[in-house]
């Protein structure tokens, strides 16, 4: 048994088709029905346990190429040369690959991002799932636009503490696909992204971006988000 054919580009990338939906909650755990099916009409004589061994070896490759990595992402004057990723590139970057899913914190945001903002729509207008957490709604104005494009696959959640006025929503998270995750001191804005000394890291870990998530989905459940 060979690889290389299209047959078997076909059954690689709905191998990882498959893995993004289930990463994603659109799939089952565990549930590889396409891939399964086409091994076996590539792959006809193999038996049952045969073409799980092959899925399972897919499996095993994946994991081998997506184990954690952390790198270090800093905000510092144009003027210092550091060797690290800057802040600004590395956001840009995150929100231009994502495929399947953006979850997004903003403590303070800005007319600075606004490009940001248009790649967000653009991504949720294509069947990305966004969910963006925002510190205080009412005093963001830079988010206006999101807001108006607000709907099925972007959802906007608010903060804010009525007992206690000091409390704030201040992580500044991005993370995409559930595989991704920007955890930075940086805010969304001009200062956080080019002139103020921040620092972070990006992760790419499933477990910690599973984490991520359940954080934020408990939240909602207990009503610290309010849905806008």
């Amino acid at each position: 048994m060979s690889f290389g054919s299209l047959n078997d580009f076909i059954i690689l990338n709905t191998f990882l088709d498959e893995v993004k939906m289930i990463s994603a909650g659109r799939l089952p755990e565990e549930t590889f029905l396409r891939t399964i099916k086409l091994i076996n009409q590539e792959f006809p004589t193999l038996d049952e346990n045969d073409s799980l061994r092959v899925l399972n070896l897919l499996m095993q490759m994946y994991n081998q190429n997506n184990e954690e990595k952390i790198e270090l992402v800093l905000t510092a004057p144009p003027s210092f040369n550091l060797r690290a990723k800057r802040t600004e590139d590395v956001v840009d970057e995150l929100l231009q690959s994502a495929r399947v899913s953006i979850t997004m914190t903003g403590y303070s945001v800005s007319e600075y991002i606004k490009d940001f903002l248009d790649v967000i729509i653009n991504k949720s207008q294509k069947g990305v799932f966004v969910k963006i957490f925002i510190n205080k709604v009412d005093e963001q104005n830079a988010i206006e636009k999101l807001i108006a494009h607000k709907g099925r696959f972007l959802k906007i959640y608010n903060y804010s503490n009525e007992t206690d006025k000091m409390a704030a929503l201040h992580a500044k998270v991005i993370s995409i696909d559930n595989e991704r995750t920007l955890v930075s001191s940086a805010n969304l804005s001009y200062h956080g992204m080019s002139a103020n000394i921040e620092m972070g890291c990006v992760i790419q870990s499933k477990k910690i971006a599973d984490k991520i998530n359940e954080v934020f989905k408990n939240l909602i459940f207990g009503k610290v988000f309010t849905e806008i």
